[in-house]
């Protein structure tokens, strides 16, 4: 499969590429998570379009970042609060703590969290930030990360698929009318 990549731009900090990547992401995806319900026939709510999405949303994120920013180390993560781990997961705007999965960078000693399906929560629709974050803590096993992402590879290639036309159309009709796209070719 054919992923157009945005370049650096010289004069943009690693958070900025981030950013502006994990934005214009989201800007196309938005209209890929519709598709990817009914293709699915999944029975979840439709609004925000990020609602349950946040699987295939993170896996294929994973995918851009890396190629984007590939001098971090990415990887999927998430939480889900248990008996065992009452914290893990995503705080939302009321405080209750979610079930979730998104994206956490390493450079060097520091943590980057990604994510574009917060608003689901209330939060942010897209989150970056460094360091501990108090809505983000991750607590899922790599035996469930690699469940999710041999069960939904199928679903997944097809959101990447979709997504690989909405992305290049956006950044085509969008070429330096946005802010954000500053930091990226």
């Amino acid at each position: 499969m054919v992923f157009r990549t945005p370049m650096a731009h010289e004069n943009c900090s690693l958070l900025d590429i981030i950013e502006a990547t994990a934005a214009l992401a989201r800007t196309a995806w938005e209209p890929v998570w519709p598709i990817w319900k009914r293709l699915n026939r999944y029975p979840g709510p439709e609004a925000p379009g990020s609602r349950d999405s946040c699987i295939p949303t993170s896996f294929a994120l994973r995918i851009a970042l890396a190629r984007t920013v590939p001098e971090v180390r990415w990887r999927v993560v998430g939480g889900r609060p248990t008996k065992r781990n009452p914290a893990s997961g995503v705080v939302d705007a009321k405080g209750t703590i979610r079930p979730h999965l998104w994206v956490e960078g390493r450079h060097g000693r520091t943590r980057i969290v990604v994510d574009i399906t917060a608003d689901q929560f209330g939060l942010k629709p897209v989150v970056v930030a460094t360091g501990v974050t108090a809505s983000h803590t991750a607590s899922a096993t790599a035996r469930l990360l690699r469940f999710y992402e041999a069960h939904e590879s199928d679903t997944i290639t097809r959101f990447l698929a979709a997504l690989n036309a909405v992305m290049l159309r956006e950044q085509h009709k969008n070429q330096g009318q946005q802010p954000s796209q500053a930091c990226l070719d």
